[in-house]
């Protein structure tokens, strides 16, 4: 077996044809921008619950990779930028900056609980990681939390209200993090029109527990039989390997080998009254390929049922001269049965190809997904660009100095922390606007630091039935001398009220979690620490394990959570906590409710 490139510690599909037309700006529906369309059924793995996670059904006793792996979103988006090289960029007129910065307050929320943590993690798994990638959704009286490979309940007031699952007993691939597959980025969306709750994760490499699965690449997906967190869940798997075999597609770099296939990196997720939508980005997992954003459509009624579901996979996607990568589906307070266009779910994307800067941001929209429910699926995939402000890159962000015990014990400097890129954090629908945020460098009036520059777009349809949108706010939010990174914004039903949450982390501050109340025009109001951090982040990610003089950053968040449930905004995201740490990583969650009465 080859060496995996990135970073180490990482179904039957049915070929058919699906109909997917597109248009970019034009009077009639032209050709697809997904070059490639596909149709096919997931592999049905059982039955789990939390409470009692399935038995991990070990098929052979694999020769497994040496050991399992995380995942370098660094390096990954490096291959992005590289595939885009060619891709023709705007110019620039000047960069990203504030007119005015936004000050700091504490409290604002009916309560803020700590979440899970590193030594949650470790208890559950056997193992520590870094960073936690923050799931969070909320629904019928229930908080469900996923931070990478542990789950937890909550009920509505933030009382824990279930012991620790690991991801891979409730998937069913092994009992934890090391005697199991490799797991990623876990996500999870509770519907409220049909009172469904649905899970998501990367399977990087299965070692025997999928039936035919070994040394292949997956998306799991587990979706509750009732509203309650407590009952049982289906479990499925949609096989993304894309080397050619199994039925799969032939794409770059996914070589027909055991673990050298492609993997799916950090599933994203929505929901319309008709599909679940996933959208992932297309690594080589042996070789330095990136094939883009991978979309699959499917039937909701049909998984929520316990069928063996189809799927639409749409791959090859284009967007603004260049290929798309995170193609954010969104989600919503409330699904409105009547949708127009036979049921419509849009997406949102930046479009910064090359890692420098750009004021472009792409708006995409799936149309007939009612034909989801029938078996020859016919959708319309569009996509529009919408001018914004600029944005760049984010830097390192400094954090307060403060006892930093094991960078202190291998001779490095105080860690920074990485806030990756500029890709949608989060996307959210409400009464026909999008609302989402990402992280980007902008000058606060004296210098360059981590802010947010925050969307929201209205899509509309030419009476050809071609997309357009337009922006009904855009703007930057920055805290003067200090970082804001990984936004994520969600609005009620009426989208009047909602709330931003983001870590602060600078000179003055220790990583935080924070928030600022969002209305249905923008941010408003201060920027209020809810949970306070108490020493800087001290993760292994951010040292070499030698001493150096040089700088490095520790790996943060890969997204924090933000989620609607009726007036209430449920919010959660990175800290450090202080409380009793492993050696290697200090990391905390926080988790809050933001009211918003009329």
């Amino acid at each position: 077996m080859r060496t995996p490139w990135f970073c180490a510690v990482s179904f039957l599909l049915l070929l058919s044809t699906a109909t997917v037309v597109s248009a970019q700006k034009t009077d009639a529906l032209a050709q697809s921008a997904a070059g490639q369309v596909m149709t096919g059924k997931l592999i049905n793995l059982g039955k789990t619950s939390l409470q009692a996670p399935t038995t991990a059904r070990k098929v052979i006793s694999a020769a497994r990779r040496t050991s399992p792996k995380v995942i370098n979103e660094r390096a990954l988006m490096k291959l992005m930028y590289r595939k885009n090289a060619n891709a023709l960029m705007p110019k620039i007129a000047e960069r990203a900056k504030v007119s005015k910065n936004t000050s700091v307050g504490f409290g604002g929320s009916a309560f803020t609980v700590n979440g899970l943590d590193s030594a949650d993690h470790r208890n559950t798994n056997g193992a520590d990681l870094d960073p936690p990638d923050q799931g969070l959704c909320a629904g019928a009286g229930q908080l469900f939390e996923a931070v990478n490979l542990v789950f937890a309940i909550y009920d509505e007031n933030g009382n824990k209200a279930s012991s620790d699952v690991s991801a891979n007993a409730f998937f069913g691939v092994g009992p934890n993090f090391l005697d199991g597959d490799s797991l990623s980025d876990p996500r999870c969306y509770y519907d409220q029109s049909s009172q469904h709750w649905f899970v998501t994760i990367t399977d990087i490499e299965d070692v025997g527990y999928i039936p035919g699965g070994v040394g292949r690449s997956f998306v799991l997906i587990a979706v509750s039989d009732g509203p309650s967190l407590l009952g049982y869940f289906n479990l499925y798997a949609i096989d993304t390997t894309d080397d050619g075999s199994n039925g799969t597609p032939s794409h770059p770099g996914c070589l027909p080998y055991e673990f050298e296939g492609c993997f799916a990196d950090q599933p994203l997720l929505g929901a319309d009254n008709n599909g679940f939508y996933i959208s992932t980005n297309e690594f080589g997992l042996v070789t330095p390929d990136a094939n883009g954003a991978q979309i699959y459509a499917i039937s909701k009624a049909d998984l929520e049922s316990g069928v063996y579901p189809t799927f639409v996979h749409l791959a090859n996607l284009t967007v603004g001269g260049g290929q798309a990568y995170s193609v954010h589906p969104a989600q919503s307070a409330e699904v409105d049965p009547s949708e127009s266009n036979s049921g419509i779910e849009f997406f949102m994307n930046s479009l910064n190809f090359n890692g420098t800067s750009d004021n472009r941001i792409g708006v995409w929209s799936l149309t007939n997904t009612s034909t989801l429910n029938s078996s020859s699926p016919n959708l319309i995939l569009q996509n529009t660009i919408l001018n914004v402000k600029a944005y760049e890159e984010p830097g390192y962000a400094q954090q307060k100095v403060g006892p930093y015990p094991q960078g202190m014990a291998l001779g490095d400097p105080e860690e920074a922390i990485d806030p990756d890129d500029n890709r949608m954090q989060q996307v959210y629908l409400s009464s026909n606007q999008l609302y989402s945020a990402i992280t980007s460098t902008i000058y606060d009036g004296a210098e360059y630091l981590d802010g947010v520059e925050w969307f929201i777009v209205k899509p509309r349809f030419t009476k050809s039935g071609v997309l357009s949108a337009s922006l009904s706010g855009n703007d930057y939010l920055t805290v003067k001398g200090q970082n804001l990174i990984y936004p994520a914004v969600a609005v009620d039903a009426d989208h009047d009220r909602g709330a931003m949450t983001f870590t602060l982390v600078g000179p003055n501050f220790y990583p935080s979690a924070a928030f600022i109340k969002f209305e249905s025009n923008g941010p408003k109001g201060t920027v209020n620490i809810l949970a306070e951090g108490a020493a800087p982040d001290d993760g292994f990610s951010g040292y070499e394990g030698i001493p150096s003089n040089t700088q490095l950053a520790g790996r943060w968040g890969d997204y924090s959570a933000a989620v609607a449930d009726g007036e209430n905004i449920f919010i959660a995201t990175e800290y450090i906590s202080g409380a009793d740490r492993d050696s290697i990583v200090n990391w905390a969650t926080s988790i809050s409710e933001i009211t918003t009465p009329k």
